[in-house]
């Protein structure tokens, strides 16, 4: 085997080929699983979305049914607060 100022030469320019080609794959690998990374965590925070956006309408129906049935008993005891104070008002000025 013949060194000289050649032979070293191609030698570092091959082996800087193939560390620049092993490098070029590395970054295209790392590229690809940060991309499919990125992928499940959009996907994972919108399921999280959705479930919030889920459970927040099964509250808000919640709540609209239980005010649907305080409602009657709110006015109910509004319509007897009024009578009860209309008529101590009457007493008041003698008027029973």
């Amino acid at each position: 085997m013949i060194i000289d100022a050649k032979t070293i030469v191609l030698c570092l320019l091959g082996m800087i080929a193939f560390l620049y080609g092993g490098l070029q794959l590395i970054r295209q690998f790392a590229l690809q699983i940060a991309q499919e990374n990125h992928d499940a965590v959009v996907e994972m925070d919108q399921r999280a979305d959705q479930e919030r956006r889920r459970k927040e309408r099964a509250a808000d129906q919640a709540a609209q049914a239980a005010f649907a049935r305080v409602q009657p008993i709110r006015t109910t005891a509004a319509a007897a607060s009024v009578a009860a104070s209309k008529s101590e008002d009457e007493e008041d000025k003698g008027l029973v």
